[in-house]
């Protein structure tokens, strides 16, 4: 049964400002040779070279019908055929809606330049049959200008295999001369649009690659083909290639013409073509296959680029095809002639090369449209190189040395570009994580070939740019999403992001100029900052964040310093960031930490100078944040605070007495009342300062947030029953009957008597309703017992605990399931009654649930599926809320609840053993990544998922 509606607005909390801020302190340990020397550094590249990554529109953007983009050649293609168990680009990386982080991971790689296409579908969803779409102006404009933001040069295809499908649908697309005038069209309305700032443009990305797929082997859509290539409902291998380029061609001719005349005298930029060259070695010795081998080139290569150069096919061309071949005229030959400016090159293998002109050969070889070439991957029963994800690729480094040098020699040297070059492995679905993360061989891969670059260079090659094929796992065509060769791993399920080995390798190489893996650098790594977490609360559909402001950041030495500006410029940030996200601020200005300086000075708490210290800052806070910040926290937990730093000493001071602690100093049974008393009287004063000065013009709240556990008595017994009601009085009630009543709890004062501080009359004055709401921090459910006439454990037969002892359990049953931190249960009836009692003994304060958690343990034994699958984390969640919707349906005005946490974070006395976050955090790299219970948390803020009364 659905549950009623749930009136409070759902928030999320993340870590306090220490962990917000933390640093990697992890080690990264990689397969490769520690001893090795690097043999190629960045500074083996001349100044001005780009290192870049490529993606394409349909492989990365998803959002396929959205913000009225049409159905591509791709999108109709997958509708129709269900091709590849079904997988398609629909979603595919979600690039659409989450660019601005993929740029932010761009930019922390040290990118200098990214290559990735422009869906033509969604500039022009009919083509020249209906208006230019201002949604796909916009996001491009977007991704372009956040690039250039970031120092990153946009490299920009206008057609990588997709289309319009009502082109193909109207006049047969490439097949036709009026695709020429479509692609002219769109081409000018993007060197319109976005020429301005982009300045290298590729036309047609692989036009060689795509005609063999699409026209010969009916493997791409529109799937046209004949017998032998394939079994096709239409199509003719041996003409359809033909004319497909033939038109691909001349439409790049006439693009490039257009822009060398109407655009780049203004905007200063490039134009080229894109080609998928493989290089071609002789299967043998001989002559026949070393001809074979020029054969392969020029039918596979030298198609496309012969004309763009030079104004015609290639001779061999003309030879072997004859009158099939369609011609230029004189003034296509004009245009064409010299068309690019510069030759991108798709390098990935190298093959071997067979003739089949006077030897035996497959039917597929043994044709004019393939030269009587046939290609092959060994040689005497042994492969060309090392296998990858994909059947016809092998690792070959010396291949790229060679097809660059063999370009820059029929060319002429025409300035080049590596623009895709990159490594697949296979996505086995049973291997973990963390293996397709540490992808040695990806890291090697492009170490060898970067090798085999910097040698044709020094030979005098004129590449100016390496582009890794890719940024991220993505829609890999025909192979769906089996194939992986991104230095990103991307999770299906979620669309994280995660970098790999080859990615911190990559920045590592391009910002200290080493190939190899500095060990102990990538300790200071941090793939993602601030600005990626505020982008995965965004994700999540979160309302509010709730963050701790660092005292030590703000005022490094209290009064006795300046205020400073770095942290003010943090925070800032922070704080207009959430804003533009449409997040609502909740700070915290005390949690836990604060200069040590006041620590050496005066004592901190112990000391009443700590009160005009927490004011000074306060009043620093409410300046330079107030005008947005609408939810503020003096002091987080005070009670709990005192109980662990002078009470138990298991916090820093670190003070302590017998039987609760051995410190080298303090009393346990003094301090703690001394410090809640500053600590009380400092969050009072900061509050009158808050309500009288700030809040008639700012218009916020300010409240104060107490760890909340549920005590029920351990028995029956009236004594017991007492015991739990002085728990609460001792632990609650210590810090939140002085903030409401203006006055200590009477338990309190009847038990500690002379020695509980008193309040003077101004005091109590400005404590009473010093708060407009109540903080529950509240995790579990504990019992109390009696110790007033009953046999306790030393710290709890003390006055200083109000002779009560917490246990949990009850004739050897647990009061609940255990989670990985001692004293923490899973009872999610507390929630309702802890709300309950709050609610009524403070006339029903607003309250918000700031903090509510489920521990698990980290076992480093444990596999990173294994702790993203949080399903007691879910669990938990769920019952809790369940607990809290009962008592907001008796009438507890409860405002709002947050999750700890964010993602895994420092747990203070439990360091990163516990892991309490929606988001797992690896400790090595920093990466964040969404466990199962962010993915239901997100599901129930956008969806309504329903919460019941289960029992869990």
């Amino acid at each position: 049964m659905k549950s009623s509606t749930i009136s409070l607005v759902l928030f999320l909390i993340s870590a306090s400002s220490p962990l917000f801020a933390a640093s990697n302190n992890g080690d990264t340990r990689s397969k490769l040779e520690e001893n090795k020397e690097p043999h190629v550094k960045r500074s083996d590249f001349p100044p001005g070279f780009l290192f870049g990554a490529a993606t394409s529109a349909y492989q990365v953007e998803g959002a396929y019908l959205e913000d009225a983009k049409s159905l591509s050649n791709w999108d109709a293609f997958y509708q129709s055929t269900g091709y590849s168990n079904g997988e398609n680009g629909d979603i595919a990386d979600d690039h659409y809606h989450q660019f601005l982080g993929d740029i932010d991971a761009m930019h922390s790689l040290g990118l200098d330049s990214y290559r990735f296409s422009i869906s033509w579908t969604r500039i022009l969803p009919r083509g020249r049959f209906g208006k230019v779409n201002p949604a796909g102006i916009i996001f491009y404009n977007k991704i372009i200008d956040n690039l250039i933001l970031k120092g990153i040069k946009p490299f920009v295809t206008l057609n990588h295999n997709d289309f319009p499908q009502e082109l193909e649908d109207k006049y047969g697309s490439w097949l036709s001369p009026e695709m020429q005038e479509d692609f002219l069209y769109l081409a000018e309305v993007c060197f319109k649009s976005f020429g301005d700032r982009v300045k290298y443009w590729v036309t047609i990305n692989e036009p060689n690659m795509f005609v063999e797929l699409a026209y010969e082997l009916g493997m791409f859509p529109p799937f046209r083909c004949s017998e032998p290539f394939g079994n096709c409902l239409h199509g003719n291998s041996d003409v359809e290639p033909l004319i497909a380029m033939h038109n691909m061609l001349l439409a790049h001719g006439r693009a490039a013409k257009l822009y060398h005349e109407n655009f780049q005298p203004k905007q200063g930029g490039l134009i080229g073509l894109v080609v998928h060259c493989f290089m071609y070695e002789p299967l043998s010795d001989s002559e026949l296959d070393r001809e074979a081998a020029k054969r392969a080139f020029a039918f596979d290569m030298g198609w496309p680029l012969d004309p763009v150069v030079f104004g015609d096919y290639p001779e061999e061309m003309h030879k072997y095809l004859g009158s099939k071949l369609p011609s230029f005229s004189l003034e296509e030959k004009k245009f064409m002639k010299n068309s690019i400016d510069f030759i991108g090159i798709n390098h990935y293998s190298t093959l071997y090369s067979k003739d089949c002109t006077n030897s035996s050969c497959s039917t597929v070889g043994n044709s004019s449209i393939q030269g009587f070439v046939e290609k092959v991957v060994e040689r005497d029963g042994v492969l060309i190189g090392e296998p990858t994800g994909l059947d016809y690729l092998f690792v070959v480094p010396r291949g790229m040395e060679e097809i660059v040098n063999l370009i820059k020699l029929r060319y002429n040297n025409k300035p080049m570009f590596i623009t895709e070059n990159g490594y697949s492995s296979p996505d086995l679905k049973e291997q973990r994580v963390s293996k397709l993360l540490n992808d040695v061989k990806r890291v090697e891969f492009h170490e060898s070939y970067l090798a085999s670059l910097a040698k044709s260079m020094r030979d005098g090659a004129d590449v100016r740019g390496y582009f890794v094929w890719s940024l991220m796992d993505s829609y890999e065509w025909l192979e769906g999403y089996n194939v992986r060769f991104g230095l990103y791993y991307v999770d299906r399920q979620t669309l994280t992001r995660v970098p790999k080995l080859s990615a911190r390798w990559y920045k590592k190489f391009l910002t200290n100029n080493s190939v190899l893996i500095d060990q102990n650098a990538s300790r200071k790594e941090r793939l993602f900052g601030k600005d990626r977490d505020i982008e995965l609360m965004h994700l999540l559909g979160l309302k509010a964040y709730r963050f701790s402001i660092s005292w030590a950041r703000i005022l490094p030495r209290g009064r006795f310093g300046e205020v400073n500006p770095a942290g003010i410029m943090f925070y800032n940030k922070i704080i207009d960031n959430l804003i533009l996200k449409g997040f609502e601020l909740f700070v915290t200005l005390h949690h836990i930490e604060f200069p040590q300086e006041f620590e050496d000075r005066y004592g901190s708490w112990l000391n009443p100078e700590m009160q005009e210290e927490f004011l000074y800052f306060t009043e620093t806070c409410f300046k330079f944040f107030g005008d947005r910040v609408k939810y503020w926290i003096t002091i987080n937990e005070p009670r709990f605070f005192v109980d662990i730093a002078y009470g138990m000493g298991i916090a820093p001071p670190g003070r302590c007495s017998e039987p609760f602690g051995t410190c080298l100093d303090g009393n346990s049974d003094m301090e703690p009342i001394i410090a809640m008393h500053n600590i009380l009287l400092a969050h009072g004063r900061a509050a009158k300062l808050y309500h009288e000065n700030f809040q008639p013009k700012q218009h916020g709240s300010i409240g104060l947030i107490e760890h909340c556990y549920m005590y029920e008595p351990l028995t029956d017994s009236e004594l017991d029953r007492e015991a739990s009601k002085r728990a609460f009085a001792f632990n609650i009630g210590w810090s939140l009957d002085p903030s409401i009543f203006g006055e200590y709890p009477e338990e309190v004062k009847e038990y500690l008597g002379s020695d509980l501080p008193t309040f003077s009359p101004d005091e109590k004055k400005f404590m009473k309703n010093s708060i407009d709401f109540i903080g529950i921090n509240h995790y579990s459910s504990i019992y109390a017992k009696d110790c007033t006439n009953s046999s306790c454990s030393a710290t709890g037969n003390r006055a200083i605990r109000g002779f009560v002892e917490t246990v949990g359990e009850r004739d050897g049953v647990l009061i609940g399931d255990l989670t990985a931190v001692e004293g923490s249960y899973v009872v999610p009836r507390g929630m309702e009654e802890i709300v309950n009692l709050i609610k009524i003994r403070y006339n029903n304060t607003p309250m918000f649930i700031t903090e509510n958690g489920y521990s698990s343990p980290d076992v480093h034994e444990q596999r990173v599926d294994e702790l993203v699958n949080d399903v007691k984390r879910v669990e938990y969640h769920t019952a809790y809320l369940t607990s809290l919707v009962k008592s907001m349906r008796g009438g507890a005005d409860v405002r709002g609840y947050f999750v700890w946490a964010l993602m895994d974070g420092y747990e203070w006395l439990q360091g990163y053993k516990v892991r309490y976050g929606l988001h797992y955090v690896d400790r090595q790299t920093l990466t964040r990544m969404p466990k199962l219970s962010a993915r239901w948390y997100k599901n129930f803020l956008t969806n309504n998922t329903e919460i019941t009364d289960a029992k869990v």
